[in-house]
């Protein structure tokens, strides 16, 4: 999933998303919701991509009437953009305040906290971070092992 430092220059969260074997199904959905300018927009975002595991555990039905509903899938994967980039590192080195709880706004209206601490795997709303600090030319991406707040919008 780590592009090489030339290559993060010139590459979006989408083109990361995209070449990333692990989180085809969470780019199938970015771009099911006709998604993909949020992540190939510049400036500098954050982005936390559920990896494919998780998708896999669901039966086709379900996956069919989520995608179903293209105003709730849109409402669902906004909450895993956010309006600013940040670095997590497990123990909660390196935290942009300090401290080991931070506060991001989601480019869909929400807010959701990034846990950067305790010696741990660091979480956002719970989600574990599984590969942190993914650098694209318009912000950091990571992996996770769930949606942010489920499938409720």
């Amino acid at each position: 999933m780590r592009p090489t430092a030339a290559a993060a220059r010139t590459m979006t969260l989408l083109d990361v998303l995209n070449v990333s074997r692990d989180l085809s199904r969470f780019a199938g959905l970015v771009k099911a919701a006709g998604l993909e300018g949020e992540l190939s927009k510049p400036g500098q975002f954050g982005l936390f991509a559920p990896h494919n595991p998780y998708f896999e555990s669901f039966h086709a039905p379900t996956m069919e009437t989520l995608v179903g509903d293209l105003g709730r899938l849109r409402r669902v994967l906004l909450r895993h953009i956010t309006t600013k980039p940040v670095m997590v590192y497990p123990g909660g080195l390196g935290s942009e305040r300090g401290g080991d709880l931070e506060l991001l706004r989601t480019v869909g209206g929400d807010s959701v906290a990034v846990w950067n601490g305790g010696g741990g795997q660091p979480r956002i709303e719970g989600r574990v971070i599984w590969v942190a600090n993914v650098a694209a030319s318009n912000g950091i991406a990571h992996c996770i092992d769930g949606l942010i707040g489920g499938w409720t919008a």
